[in-house]
């Protein structure tokens, strides 16, 4: 039987031959199919199970998913299903698969019109809540690419206004509050002179974001109508708000809240009790949410909590930092031994913590992390700030609005003057006049909060104006503009907008220039790049924090509100002293990434901690350098960047930035040459650690081309040094060793230590590969002698992971053991996170050695979290391979085999891990009582080039053991490498 192709976009249905379609109800069986026909890989049978049947205990669940893989089976053909022990997987074309290739080609006409509804349209209907819960996070994915599609092909119908109108319209369509689409659909619309429709649009989205949630559109949205009223309509710039550094939150130097009675009174009684766990302060911004919650910490009495930790969100861009940052406040660092979750959930365990998530409406997957955090620990109590509720079960909320004004008909002095607002009003504005007395003018600040709507951020920027002008006069400003006159009502934009208008025109020229330069920095300032970027001494930086227009941290550090620093960045405009000034941004902070050049041979931690700090900023402007083909700043700065991803264990992000910059480079250009040497080693270097050997092999040829041509010596040793570990990974360890025994020579002969001690490292493994143990722990130990002397921790690193391999090849995991613990801790101390997977490789083999296998278990598990996404891919093979080992020992065949061939398939770009993975195939098969097929394979792994050394005299004892206990010699040649690993993957599930 042929599989059906299935439409999962709309609503389900299944296409059979004749090509007549079929419906798919929302039941068990279809649950199941959908699910693994989304998932395309193996899925746990155990992850199914619970998927479906979450309130029956495992054994059931697992008898319940045979009966319906049975009826699932009669519905699609058996033979079309692939099933082992543990895992099932159907891989059925799909429209959503069709989507996804038409994504990888950049068809975008085509990917759009895959989509002809959400995804499995009301198949959440009485399914279980995992079930829903995931559908809902696979429709919220595929949506989001789908946007990206549409948007993408607006772009290309530039030219077709009338087309590109409607298909922003069918964006708007799936999703009415779709920003991007809108501002495509207006763009369109007037540029097919559709003037009037465009308008009408535009007001209803207005209305429509305001009646569902209180804000107003954004700069770019406002631009873009705007443009609607001109004459010749230009293309308004998308700004993005950037995340600005997280403001101080220590609460003894935030100010007294003012007013908010009634709201503390309910926050303190809600977690005071026993039923509420999660309590959202939600409204809009500028409204008082963070200004609150500060409030209830300071009388932490109440709220009978051991310990309070207030957690900043607001300049933190994904949920794994979030955890990070909870385990900081808690005073534990991260270590790598557990997924991060679960070593927040460890630490918070049965205590009675009350957490503050501050600012956390822009974080994707927090819901999900609050709810994990709740059910893993059943005393902890969380407080969110948010624009929006999370709308998880058990959640309470508490709406907040604009603190009380007074009524019209309130004349009374000592009445108006008791009112909250304008006991805000007053209490700033003698911030920055303390001889301001506001007897005589009540009536007129009543009027003036009133127009405000009581909004205490809008109050907090319009008292300073008492400066320079009487109330009224403020609020005859004030009744100037219409967006004042409606904004409070509605939200932060309008309202900030406004006000920054207003404090806009008040600024003296040198303040708004400062203003404007500065907003450049995503990641906040310090005094010295206030200096360099805008020429703003520290007293004109104070006037501007007095003005609410910058904040300051206890650090010394400055920074915007986000959507203060998006209208700020707009006054910078778009010609030639936006030019200058992005230049003055960009080259600061070059030349403080390139301080860091020399990253093994100064202070390393200081470096991580500086970069880490400043690294938004950083990151802007190397891609200002890339995008203007500065090769002069890519080759001083490429160094330091790559080192500094390094340590962090980030390569794939630096695999990207690299390979951008090396396309912007020209190898034929003299001017270039260096910057393309230094970017394309780093290129290389990230290629070759996730195990990318084409790609760094080419990356170190042509690092080494362009490095001749400048006339660059260290650049030259350094690509070599690549191309000897890419030889070395190859298989051709004699070639390997020669080449980086010379460059080791050439590093000592010009006295570079630094260079020469992690250049020893490399030899050492060559020397180990060939065989020449006594040469390679002595180049191994001299390394770590040095590399302690000099405190170079990737060198320490590096040399403690080699001697403990080699422990571990000689079967002492007593010895192994030390060595893995102490590298593991250097990692959690430094901070150089690029080696924890390897040295918690290094605890699960010596783990295994020692008769510990669960420990073993664990500590593999541990350094494949480790490895990531974005981490070194070298390493994930021998991981898999340990795993297939334990199982083994066990007796599990199934699962043994399952990682066997998971690590063959990771192992596709590395020829020794594939020799070990065909030598770990040997004994499985050994086991099993192939002893034929073991000795063939055993073959095979000898005869291959790329098999180290070790692995030869481990594999020719398991042969000489066999023979010893009577097989048989082979009976059929020996297959080749690509033949056993072949043989392993087509092996049947047992």
């Amino acid at each position: 039987m042929v599989a059906p192709s299935l439409k999962l976009f709309g609503a389900a249905a299944f296409a059979v031959s004749g090509g007549s379609e079929q419906p798919m109800p929302p039941e068990r069986p279809w649950q199941l199919l959908v699910h693994l026909a989304l998932c395309r890989d193996w899925v746990a049978r155990e992850a199914a199970a619970a998927l479906l049947w979450p309130e029956r205990p495992t054994g059931a669940a697992r008898t319940n998913l045979r009966y319906v893989l049975l009826q699932a089976r009669r519905l699609i053909g058996a033979e079309t299903l692939q099933a082992s022990p543990d895992a099932l997987r159907w891989q059925p074309d799909t429209d959503v698969a069709a989507f996804e290739r038409a994504l990888a080609r950049e068809d975008w006409a085509a990917a759009v019109d895959c989509r002809r509804g959400p995804l499995l349209e009301g198949f959440e209907a009485g399914a279980p809540a995992p079930f829903a819960d995931w559908l809902r996070f696979e429709r919220a994915r595929l949506d989001t690419r789908w946007r990206d599609a549409l948007e993408r092909r607006v772009d290309e119908l530039a030219d077709h206004p009338a087309a590109a109108a409607a298909l922003a319209a069918q964006a708007l369509a799936v999703d009415p509050l779709d920003e991007a689409a809108l501002c495509h659909r207006l763009r369109a619309l007037a540029r097919s002179d559709r003037i009037t429709l465009a308008q009408r649009d535009y007001q209803a989205y207005v209305r429509r974001l305001a009646d569902e949630l209180g804000v107003e559109p954004s700069a770019a949205l406002r631009a873009a109508a705007r443009a609607l009223q001109r004459p010749a309509p230009g293309r308004a710039a998308h700004v993005r708000a950037a995340s600005a550094p997280a403001a101080a939150s220590a609460l003894a130097a935030a100010a007294p809240l003012v007013g908010r009675r009634v709201e503390l009174q309910r926050i303190r009684s809600a977690l005071a009790g026993g039923d509420c766990r999660l309590l959202t302060l939600s409204g809009p911004g500028g409204v008082g949410k963070s200004a609150l919650a500060r409030a209830v910490l300071r009388e932490p009495a109440p709220l009978r909590a051991e310990a309070l930790y207030w957690i900043d969100l607001d300049d933190l861009a994904d949920i794994q930092r979030v955890t990070l940052r909870c385990l900081e406040a808690i005073g534990v660092a991260a270590d790598g031994a557990l997924p991060l979750p679960q070593q927040l959930a460890a630490q918070v365990g049965d205590r009675a913590l009350l957490f503050v998530l501050d600012n956390a409406e822009h974080l994707d997957g927090l819901a999900d992390w609050v709810q994990q955090l709740l059910d893993a620990c059943p005393r902890c109590r969380l407080l969110v700030t948010s624009r929006s509720r999370l709308e998880l079960r058990g959640e309470w909320l508490l709406p907040l609005q604009g603190l009380p004004a007074p009524d019209d008909e309130e004349t009374e002095t000592d009445a108006l003057l008791a009112s909250d607002a304008l006991q805000l009003f007053v209490q700033r504005a003698q911030r920055v006049q303390p001889d301001f007395e506001p007897a005589g003018c009540a009536a007129d600040i009543a009027a003036l909060v009133r127009r405000l709507g009581g909004l205490p951020l809008a109050i907090e920027l319009a008292a300073p104006w008492v400066r320079v002008m009487p109330v009224a006069e403020i609020t005859r400003e004030i009744g100037a503009s219409i967006g004042w006159l409606d904004g409070a009502r509605r939200g932060r934009e309008q309202n900030l907008h406004d006000s920054f208008e207003h404090s806009w025109r008040l600024l003296a020229e040198r303040e708004q220039q400062a203003l404007a330069a500065l907003a450049l920095c995503p990641g906040g300032f310090t005094r010295e790049t206030a200096r360099a970027v805008a020429d703003a001494p520290l007293a004109l930086l104070a006037a501007l924090v007095d003005k609410s227009l910058l904040r300051a941290d206890e650090h010394g550090r400055f920074g915007f509100h986000p959507l203060l620093r998006e209208l700020a960045l707009e006054k910078l405009g778009a010609g030639p002293p936006r030019a200058a000034a992005e230049q003055r941004f960009a080259e600061h902070h070059l030349r403080v990434l390139a301080r860091y050049q020399s990253f093994h041979a100064i202070d390393q931690r200081e470096a991580l901690r500086v970069i880490g700090v400043e690294f938004s900023n950083l990151l802007a402007a190397w891609q200002w350098a890339v995008e203007r083909r500065r090769a002069d700043w890519l080759q001083r700065c490429a160094s330091a960047l790559e080192s500094y991803l390094d340590a962090r264990g980030e390569q794939q992000r630096g695999a990207e930035l690299f390979a951008q910059a090396a396309d912007a480079l020209d190898p034929q250009r003299p001017d270039h040459q260096g910057a393309c040497a230094y970017v394309q080693l780093a290129r290389a270097a990230f290629a070759f650690r996730r195990g990318e050997f084409g790609v760094a092999d080419g990356a170190s040829r042509a690092a080494l081309a362009a490095a001749r041509q400048a006339g660059d010596g260290f650049a030259i040793q350094t690509a070599r040094n690549t191309l000897g570990l890419v030889l070395l990974r190859s298989g051709h360890a004699d070639e390997a060793a020669a080449c980086l025994r010379e460059v080791l020579r050439r590093a000592r002969a010009r006295g570079d230590d630094a260079a020469g001690a992690l250049y020893a490292i490399n030899l050492a493994r060559a020397e180990l590969d060939l065989g020449r143990q006594a040469a390679g722990r002595r180049l191994l130990e001299e390394a770590l002698v040095a590399s302690r002397k000099l405190d170079i921790v990737v060198g320490q690193q590096a040399a403690l992971n080699e001697l403990c391999r080699e422990h571990i090849a000689d079967g002492d995991g007593a010895a192994a053991l030390p060595l893995a613990q102490e590298g593991l801790a250097l990692c959690q101390r430094t901070g150089v996170l690029r080696n924890v997977a390897y040295f918690q490789q290094g605890l699960a083999e010596a783990r295994l050695l020692l008769g510990e296998p669960e420990q073993a278990e664990h500590h593999a598990h541990a350094a494949l979290q480790a490895i990531g996404p974005g981490g070194d891919r070298i390493l994930e093979p021998t991981c898999r391979l340990t795993l297939a080992t334990i199982a083994r020992g066990r007796g599990d065949s199934a699962a043994a085999l399952a990682a066997l061939q998971r690590a063959a398939e990771t192992a596709v770009h590395s020829p020794r891990a594939q020799a070990h993975a065909v030598a770990e195939y040997a004994r499985w098969c050994e086991g099993r009582g192939r002893q034929g097929d073991a000795l063939r394979l055993r073959l095979a792994v000898l005869a291959a080039a790329a098999t180290p050394r070790p692995l030869r005299r481990s594999v020719q004892r398991e042969i000489d053991a066999a023979a010893r206990a009577g097989a048989a010699p082979a009976a059929t040649p020996a297959p080749g490498l690509d033949q056993a690993l072949a043989q392993l993957l087509l092996e049947p599930a047992v």
